[in-house]
């Protein structure tokens, strides 16, 4: 068991232990397996017609990969994306730090290329923007709470540990060992490694470990609201310095609220510019909403449009699946209703990777 997880779960007793806990604690430790988000710079590339920008608690990384999988057939994604936290890539920022700085630890910065039959390459870069995360774990106070009260199971067993050493070595007393335990590091390591061994007997730790799932699945759809803004720009090869001016400017809004014990509803809206001879405005509005649990979840989604004076409605149906740990799929299919009267059908099929998380062992 890792040194910083014991030092966690021993000293919390009180506040003051409770804050000393959060400066040992590194800030990618709550980090749960939800589902990979759509970053705005894959969004951008158009990977599919709905323009909800999905939200999720902050990764360090997460990749998705993007391709019209029912028309292509099984090819190479044709978008590609990555998504960094970059404060959360710092090796000694503590869980203390987060929650001091939460908006600016959840910004996330994103990068994406598709192909274009066209104009060669398209080229995409986002950020992210989190204005409320009830899903995230790291500042979830009831699972603190949580490990506040297994406090006095691991108190119990360093006092065990301090009762068996003396038992071995009757020439100490337990006070003495307590005495001598800060100062003596041969001690030290003796009485934690006792205290290891009766962890692994009594396996406290599997209880918090099912504690979190139950959290996990508790928290997927709890409230949340982001923002995001893109550009997008073209290039005719794979060369930066020959990427053109931009063509796209979007701009996203979603709030996610949990409705019905399985379900949640997200509302969006999305604002974009885009140059084509002329600037014009495009918009999109929608809901979506999901139901089922944290790992396997379908959803329906209604999304009104008007792009170059070309009003649609959107119907999408689909689901959100875990593949296997931090590997997730999502596919969907939408109708779109044109102003003419034409009834267009539009799938989409996406892949996310995203850091894993710790797993209490």
């Amino acid at each position: 068991m890792k040194y910083y997880l014991y030092v966690f779960l021993l000293v919390i007793s009180n506040k003051t232990a409770f804050a000393q806990t959060q400066d040992t604690i590194k800030s990618g430790w709550g980090n749960l397996d939800y589902s990979i988000p759509e970053s705005p710079a894959l969004k951008i590339l158009g990977t599919n017609s709905d323009n909800i920008l999905t939200p999720t608690s902050v990764r360090k990384v997460a990749f998705s990969l993007g391709n019209y999988f029912a028309s292509n057939g099984l090819a190479i994604p044709k978008s590609l994306a990555v998504e960094i936290a970059p404060l959360l890539l710092n090796k000694t920022a503590t869980l203390s730090d987060y929650n001091k700085n939460k908006f600016f630890y959840r910004m996330r910065f994103s990068f994406g290329t598709s192909t274009n039959t066209t104009s060669g390459f398209n080229i995409a870069e986002g950020i992210r923007l989190t204005l409320i995360d009830n899903t995230d774990l790291r500042s979830n106070l009831e699972f603190q709470h949580y490990l506040v009260k297994q406090d006095s199971i691991f108190a119990n067993l360093h006092v065990e540990a301090i009762s068996k050493y003396s038992q071995r070595n009757p020439q100490m007393t337990p006070i003495q060992i307590r005495e001598n335990y800060k100062t003596d590091s041969l001690l030290r390591k003796i009485i934690l490694a006792i205290e290891d061994s009766l962890i692994k007997q009594y396996n406290p730790m599997q209880g918090i470990s099912q504690y979190r799932d139950s959290v996990k699945n508790l928290l997927w759809n709890a409230k949340i609201c982001e923002l995001g803004v893109s550009v997008l720009q073209n290039s005719p090869d794979s060369l930066i310095r020959n990427i053109s001016n931009v063509s796209k400017i979007n701009f996203w809004g979603t709030y996610g609220v949990r409705c019905t014990k399985k379900g949640q509803l997200l509302i969006g809206a999305r604002f974009e510019l885009s140059d084509s001879t002329k600037w014009y405005n495009n918009w999109s509005m929608g809901a979506r909403f999901y139901y089922g649990l944290n790992y396997l979840k379908g959803f329906c989604q209604v999304q009104c449009n008007s792009e170059f004076n070309d009003n649609t409605v959107n119907f999408s149906l689909g689901s959100n699946f875990k593949i296997m740990s931090s590997l997730w799929g999502s596919f969907s299919l939408a109708f779109i209703h044109h102003s003419n009267g034409m009834v267009s059908l539009n799938p989409g099929f996406n892949l996310g990777l995203g850091t894993p998380e710790k797993v209490l062992k």
